[in-house]
């Protein structure tokens, strides 16, 4: 009996801790839940407070921009509700959002950093909202291409969603599509895939096929895929997520004319030239519409406009639209920026296509400075631009000055895991490069090494269509090697 009694006195003090622990939980969800309402109420009244304008009536009242909204409710937000810091954190994160939409990065960080110490101080260091705090951030930093910064912020806020939220949670879910972008501009293809589609069972099972989290990470897949050659795998991701934020948003939405770019990019990469410019002219007016002309996304569209009219042949037009998107996006986003240096890369392209050796050598050089400063010197979108470099510079009949640069983007590509299609493009422009040199016999070697990739990512569905030059390339060298018949 006293043995039955122990057990059951442990057992009840068991259930008895466990009820303990529901009731505390209950409690402080209550307590958060009152909270939460409480900051929501502030936060809309100081809202409405914010968008009113002084003397509506007055016939000289001067029109108010949104930044100028922007930028008044930020100074009021600093000097107001010193006693609310939980109000002022959820207002900083609100505008600082805004301002990061707009392209306005270092007011948005300055705000996100202010709003994650508030929440730090007064919720502790690993409170759901705090780990929302990381994630705009972290958000922020990747927008200035300050790659390292933002995936340590990412990585705390998941740390937090996972033991605060568990696994399953959408939210979880949405650190993963964070670092799933930074793994692949670290150079990390197959990471990449793998945690988007993680995060993309996550978001499916939590929130249903049709939610806009779910649409947001088809996006980033069809990027992924666009860039890695996987066209169909893209088309199919580009199209879902477009037909779930027209449907969730509305036509005219900043987010649906995202989506029309890369579904354009899709286009382009398939040769699809007219879907391709009617999808960047709807993607572009929606800005026009929506932002500043002149803003970051603004002149990224003006790029791709500019290139699709070079892959129609349209060389003066590309040129205007590309010189068009580097003084908008000089202007947006300064001389450092990721969009600015593809926008040299384009132009160059452009300058190449129409044998101007000179300019289009400068254009390339330019881009790269600009990669390398963002990207680092050793990373693949670096490699692929001293592949362009390289090649340029070779068929404008200098292949001993391209050398140096293909062979740098050969010896990044090679220990990488995937970038098949890198791979075999860096060695096909090197092997040319030595083939020109007269160094046959390397060249043929690199040509091998090229063929054999290319065959495997064509077996892989990369759709690579251009095996068949590079076989023609390797098969007149082999020709020239050949005895003459008798």
């Amino acid at each position: 009996m006293g043995a039955l009694l122990l057990a059951f006195g442990t057992v009840m003090t068991v259930q008895a801790q466990r009820i303990a622990r529901e009731a505390d939980r209950a409690n402080r969800a209550a307590e958060a839940a009152r909270r939460s309402a409480a900051t929501a109420s502030r936060v809309s009244e100081f809202l409405i407070e914010m968008f009113k304008v002084s003397n509506p009536d007055a016939t000289n009242a001067r029109k108010i921009s949104a930044r100028d909204l922007l930028d008044r409710g930020a100074a009021r937000i600093q000097a107001e509700l010193k006693g609310e810091p939980l109000v002022r954190a959820e207002l900083m994160q609100a505008i600082s959002q805004v301002y990061t939409n707009l392209g306005e990065y270092g007011e948005a960080s300055s705000l996100s950093d202010d709003a994650l110490q508030l929440r730090t101080g007064a919720l502790g260091e690993d409170h759901p909202a705090v780990a929302d705090s990381l994630t705009a951030l972290g958000d922020v930093h990747r927008r200035q291409s300050k790659f390292q910064r933002a995936e340590a912020l990412h990585r705390r806020a998941l740390a937090i969603r996972r033991e605060q939220l568990g696994s399953e949670h959408p939210d979880t879910a949405q650190s993963l599509t964070r670092l799933a972008q930074l793994a692949y501009f670290a150079g990390d293809v197959e990471g990449a895939r793998r945690t988007y589609q993680e995060a993309l069972e996550i978001q499916i099972a939590a929130l249903g096929a049709e939610d806009l989290a779910v649409a947001e990470t088809l996006v980033n897949v069809g990027w992924l895929e666009n860039a890695e050659g996987k066209l169909s795998v893209a088309e199919e991701a580009l199209r879902n997520a477009l037909r779930i934020r027209e449907k969730k948003l509305g036509p005219e939405h900043h987010l649906v004319a995202e989506t029309l770019e890369y579904l354009a990019d899709n286009r382009i990469f398939s040769e699809i030239y007219g879907e391709a410019e009617a999808l960047t002219q709807r993607a572009i007016g929606i800005w026009a519409r929506v932002l500043d002309p002149t803003d970051l996304r603004s002149g990224s569209a003006m790029t791709k406009l500019g290139s699709i009219y070079r892959y129609q042949g349209e060389y003066e037009a590309s040129v205007a639209a590309l010189q068009r998107a580097i003084g908008v996006l000089a202007e947006a986003g300064g001389d450092r920026g990721y969009e600015l240096g593809f926008a040299y890369l384009e132009l160059g392209e452009t300058y190449g296509a129409t044998e101007r050796w000179k300019e289009a050598a400068a254009a390339l050089e330019r881009c790269l400075a600009i990669y390398e400063s963002v990207f680092g010197s050793d990373h693949p979108r670096t490699a692929q631009v001293l592949n362009n470099l390289g090649s340029m510079i070779s068929d404008g009949g200098a292949p001993a000055r391209a050398e140096p640069y293909l062979r740098r983007a050969v010896n990044i590509f090679r220990p990488l895991e995937g970038n098949t299609y890198w791979k075999g493009l860096t060695q096909w422009s090197l092997a040319n490069s030595l083939r020109d040199q007269g160094k046959r016999g390397e060249a043929a070697t690199w040509y091998r090494s090229a063929i054999i990739l290319f065959e495997r990512e064509t077996r892989e569905g990369g759709g690579f269509r251009a095996l068949s030059e590079l076989k023609a390339d390797f098969a007149a060298l082999s020709a020239r090697d050949e005895p003459p018949s008798e």
